[in-house]
C-alpha cells in the first residue's frame, strides 16, 4: 500500500518483514508487520535490523512556525525510548523533493526520553551552519516537515513527517496523545521547548 511508509513509495527503500521468524503469515497484509529497509536498495542476502532505530523512536514533537517578533522559529525532536540515540548525520527538511536540506551535526546524541531544540537562525535557516545545505524556514500557513535518518551523507530508512496547518503568531504546535493511543499534531496552550508538551490550546 502506497501510504504505509513514505520512503518505500518511490525513494528506493524496500519493505522488510520486522521479524521473519515470528510473523504470522496471515498478518503480512498488515503495515505493523513491516518496516522500511535501513538502506536504499534494501538488504538482499543480509539482515539490516541492527542498522536502524525502531519506528517511532525519534519524533518531531513540537514546532513554532511563526515566532514572536525577535524570536526564532524552532523544531523540537523527542526520543521516546529509554536508550540514548545518536542522530548525528540525520536530516531535517520542509521539501519532499529535497529531504537533506539540513544535516544534524555528527556526534549529536539524544538522551533517553530527551528533547532537542533546533532554532532556525542558528541551524536550519542559517547558511553559515556547516549542516545547512539549503536554508529553510517554517511556513505559518502550514506545510509538511520531514525527519530522516542518515549516514555518510545519504538517507537511511528511518523517516518521520508531520503535516501542520496554519498557525497563530507565537503559538507552538505539537504532538498530543489521544485516548485511542494515537497522536494528533495540534496547537498547544503554551510552548514548551526542551520539555514535555502542554495541553492543546
Amino acid at each position: 500500500s502506497d501510504d504505509w511508509y513514505d520512503v518505500t513509495d518511490g525513494m528506493g527503500f524496500s519493505l522488510t518483514v520486522k521479524d521473519p521468524l515470528m510473523v504470522d503469515p496471515n498478518a503480512l497484509d498488515d503495515k505493523a508487520s513491516w518496516r522500511p529497509s535501513a538502506y536504499e536498495g534494501g538488504s538482499p542476502g543480509f539482515d539490516d535490523a541492527g542498522d536502524i532505530v525502531e519506528l517511532g523512536a525519534i519524533v518531531i514533537n513540537e514546532i513554532v512556525p511563526d515566532a514572536e517578533a525577535g524570536q526564532p522559529d524552532w523544531i523540537e525532536l523527542h526520543n521516546t525510548t529509554d536508550q540514548a540515540i545518536d542522530i548525528g548525520g540525520w536530516f531535517l527538511s520542509d521539501d519532499a523533493d529535497d529531504r537533506m536540506r539540513y544535516e544534524i551535526a555528527s556526534g549529536t546524541v539524544l538522551g533517553a526520553g530527551g528533547y532537542l531544540v533546533f532554532e532556525a537562525d542558528a541551524t536550519f535557516d542559517n547558511a553559515d551552519d556547516p549542516g545547512c545545505r539549503v536554508p529553510f524556514g517554517l511556513s505559518r500557513n502550514g506545510e509538511t516537515l520531514y525527519l530522516h535518518s542518515g549516514a555518510a551523507g545519504v538517507l537511511t530508512g528511518y523517516s518521520v513527517q508531520e503535516k501542520f496547518d496554519a498557525s497563530e503568531r507565537g503559538v507552538s504546535m505539537g504532538r498530543h496523545r489521544k485516548s485511542t493511543g494515537g497522536y494528533n499534531f495540534v496547537s498547544l496552550s503554551v510552548p514548551t521547548p526542551g520539555a514535555a508538551n502542554a495541553q492543546p490550546k
